[in-house]
């Protein structure tokens, strides 16, 4: 088993025990793990492969950390990024070759942007 096989064992192992506490409110390691499914479902869907990469922008939260864990049990490449990045954003876009961009707003809720498909970065054609 490998280590990412066994970070998800253990979540799973985990059920209804705290995993999140965000905006005041207890987010449980089932409904964690069923926002990772319901990521990794969108993620086939927007036509991402393994080692293409997936920039978000937005704070910690239920969503971002779904994503984030959708992205490594999948083989994307995360390209995260902050509200402060907003002038920039275009630029570091292409420097990392993002092929979805998920911006997220401070309630959680998402909207996503195919980015057109380019040659993929260096560093990520290494991998």
């Amino acid at each position: 088993m490998g280590a990412l096989d066994e970070i998800f064992a253990r979540l799973e192992a985990r059920n209804d025990a705290p995993a999140l506490f965000w905006d005041g409110r207890l987010i449980e390691t089932s409904d964690l793990l069923r926002r990772v499914e319901s990521w990794r479902s969108r993620l086939k869907a927007f036509g991402l492969r393994r080692g293409d990469v997936c920039g978000f922008v937005g704070d910690y939260s239920p969503e971002t950390s779904a994503l984030m864990l959708a992205c490594l049990r999948d083989g994307h490449v995360m390209a995260p990024f902050t509200s402060q990045t907003k002038a920039e954003l275009e630029t570091f876009c292409d420097i990392a070759a993002v092929r979805q961009l998920i911006r997220f707003e401070p309630d959680d809720s998402w909207t996503a942007e195919a980015r057109a498909a380019g040659s993929r970065a260096e560093l990520v054609e290494r991998f």
